[in-house]
């Protein structure tokens, strides 16, 4: 007598077979979803720096743009995937010896070209001046803040018209609460920096909020999903990514995000902006 065993699908279709066959069944069920679904059960490491409110190891999604980033390759069947957020040098180490997957945000520059290959963008970050508070001045674009002592955070590019400008005195620092506090105790006249960034910091230091203020945004950076090269899986994940960023925005779960964490659907870029040199 033949001893019969019974296969259940998701769907809660069962289906009986003889215990002979059942494992030849599974075996080819398991090599048809791997066609149907590659990205099934491959592990993915993507990294970033500690950089809230985008990357926060505080929040339990661990920031929004980890959050989206995350949710868009699950909507394209990624299921295992680790973040590990780390010091911008040891990032930029990872990437190079491919220790890593993808880098969840980042800005778009030529020499970082060389590591990843750049997703469509997913969020427009604002780029303002801080100033202190007691100042008149309302700077429109970088070359109003000519002549100023400009801190910002070292490594950071915000783009070829403050990159490049020579007629700008700019001091390089090492960290945007070290930029903070020089524009609130007057070491310097002026900083740059994303706004959502300097905005969670100076929330944060209750003693240094009544002493600086924003501008409005002097440009917004595109912010991008980074892919690692040289991976042999590295094109595909870079289609995947876009391919699920897609089905995200058009299924309402892109919104829902930027809505959980008090952000406007109008900082979701509409097109791919031309990239800056």
């Amino acid at each position: 007598m033949r001893r019969m065993l019974t296969v259940f699908f998701p769907s809660g279709w069962r289906l009986g077979v003889p215990a002979s066959r059942a494992r030849r069944l599974v075996v080819s069920m398991a090599i048809l979803l791997s066609l149907v679904f590659p990205a099934a059960g491959r592990e993915l490491l993507l990294i970033g720096p500690p950089w809230p409110p985008y990357l926060d190891d505080t929040d339990s999604q661990k920031g929004f743009a980890t959050e989206i980033v995350k949710t868009a390759l699950k909507a394209s069947g990624y299921d295992n995937i680790t973040v590990r957020l780390q010091p911008w040098r040891r990032v930029v180490w990872s990437a190079r010896s491919q220790a890593a997957d993808g880098l969840i945000g980042v800005w778009h520059t030529k020499d970082r070209e060389a590591l990843v290959a750049f997703s469509q963008p997913y969020f427009l970050s604002p780029i303002v001046a801080l100033l202190p508070a007691g100042t008149d001045l309302v700077p429109r674009h970088f070359n109003d803040l000519a002549g100023l002592r400009i801190a910002y955070r070292e490594g950071a590019r915000f783009g070829a018209d403050f990159d490049q400008a020579d007629t700008l005195n700019k001091l390089p620092v090492d960290t945007t609460s070290n930029v903070v506090q020089m524009v609130a105790w007057g070491r310097v006249d002026a900083g740059i920096e994303d706004k959502l960034v300097v905005k969670a910091i100076i929330e944060a230091n209750p003693t240094v909020k009544s002493k600086v203020r924003l501008s409005a945004p002097l440009l917004t950076q595109p912010l991008y999903f980074g892919v690692v090269k040289g991976k042999p899986y590295s094109e595909e994940l870079l289609e995947d990514f876009n391919r699920g960023l897609n089905i995200i925005r058009l299924n309402g779960e892109y919104g829902q995000i930027l809505r959980a964490y008090g952000l406007s659907d109008a900082m979701a870029p509409s097109q791919v902006p031309e990239r800056q040199p």
